[in-house]
C-alpha cells in the first residue's frame, strides 16, 4: 500500500508540478489552440474572446507534437495554426482587450516562421491608432529576422525593434513582449531571454496611447486588412494586462498555457521542433 501511495504521489507531482501556474487564468485572452478542427479558437481566459478564422482552412490546423524538453513537466502541444498569406483570426474588440496599452501589456506566443517576411503575431492597428507585435524583415532598412512592437500615442510613437537574427526560420521559438505603460517602452524576449534593441529604430513614447476600442484585434495578420500576414505556424498565444518579466516568460515557455507553466527555478532553455 505504501508503494502504491508513493507512485500515485510521484505521478501527481509530475502531471501537476508544485509551483505550476495556469497562465490562462491571469490572461485577458488566452489561446492554447488545441481544438484541431473547425473555424474558431477558444479563449481559455475568464473572457470569451473567441477567435474566428477568415474562412474554413484559413489558417489551417496543423498536427504534430512539440516535444518535451526533458524537464519532466508536461510541455507538449498537439496542434498549431498554419498561416499562409490571406489567413487571419479575428479575436474581436471586447472591452477586456480594448486599450490594453493604456496600462501594462504583455503578449506571448510560440512561432515557427517559414520565410523572411514581416508578419503580425497580434495586431490591433489597421493604420492608426492602435498597436501590434510582429516579426519584421525590411531589407530597405537593413532589418532581418527581428521582432517589433509598435504603439500609436498622442506624441512620439512607442517602438521597440530587436537586433537582427533574434529569431530563426523553420524552428519553433517562444517570444514575448512586455509594454511598460509608465515608461511607454517595451522589452522583447525570445526563449525567455531579453533581447538587445536596434538603437536606430527603438524609441520610448510620449503622450498617451490613442483609443483603439473601435478596432478588432487579429492573430496572424493586420487588423481590417490582408496586409502584413504571418507566414508559418503559431501556437499558444496570450495577452495579459500585466507586465511580465523574464521569469514569467520562462515559466510560460516550460508548459502549456492552460495546464501550468513550470516553476521558474526549473527553467531549461529549449527549442521545440516537429
Amino acid at each position: 500500500m505504501t508503494k502504491k501511495i508513493l507512485l500515485l504521489t510521484l505521478f501527481l507531482l509530475w502531471s501537476n508540478p508544485v509551483g505550476a501556474v495556469n497562465w490562462c487564468l491571469s490572461a485577458v485572452a488566452c489561446y492554447p489552440i488545441e481544438t484541431g478542427s473547425g473555424t474558431t479558437i477558444t479563449d481559455q481566459s475568464a473572457n470569451t474572446n473567441t477567435g474566428n478564422f477568415a474562412s474554413s482552412g484559413h489558417p489551417a490546423w496543423d498536427s504534430g507534437e512539440l516535444p518535451d524538453s526533458g524537464d519532466g513537466f508536461l510541455s507538449t502541444s498537439t496542434y498549431s495554426l498554419d498561416y499562409t498569406p490571406s489567413d487571419d483570426v479575428n479575436i474581436g474588440s471586447d472591452a477586456s482587450i480594448d486599450n490594453l496599452p493604456s496600462a501594462d501589456l504583455s503578449v506571448t506566443a510560440w512561432i515557427n516562421p517559414n520565410v523572411d517576411q514581416s508578419g503580425r503575431i497580434v495586431d490591433k492597428r489597421p493604420g492608426s491608432p492602435g498597436w501590434y507585435f510582429q516579426v519584421i524583415d525590411a531589407s530597405g532598412a537593413s532589418i532581418d529576422k527581428a521582432l517589433d512592437f509598435f504603439l500609436d500615442t498622442g506624441g512620439t510613437d512607442e517602438r521597440t525593434i530587436t537586433v537582427n537574427n533574434a529569431i530563426v526560420n523553420n524552428v519553433w521559438q517562444h517570444i514575448g513582449v512586455a509594454h511598460d505603460f509608465s515608461a511607454l517602452s517595451a522589452a522583447i524576449y525570445v526563449d525567455g531571454v531579453l533581447q538587445s534593441n536596434n538603437g536606430t529604430f527603438t524609441s520610448a513614447g510620449t503622450g498617451s496611447p490613442n483609443d483603439d476600442s473601435a478596432i478588432d484585434a487579429f492573430v496572424g495578420s493586420q487588423s481590417l486588412g490582408s496586409n502584413n500576414e504571418f507566414d508559418g505556424n503559431l501556437d499558444e498565444v496570450a495577452l495579459f494586462s500585466t507586465l511580465l518579466d523574464a521569469t514569467d516568460f520562462s515559466s510560460i515557455m516550460q508548459g502549456l498555457l492552460d495546464q501550468g507553466g513550470a516553476p521558474a527555478a526549473t527553467f531549461i532553455p529549449k527549442v521545440r521542433i516537429y
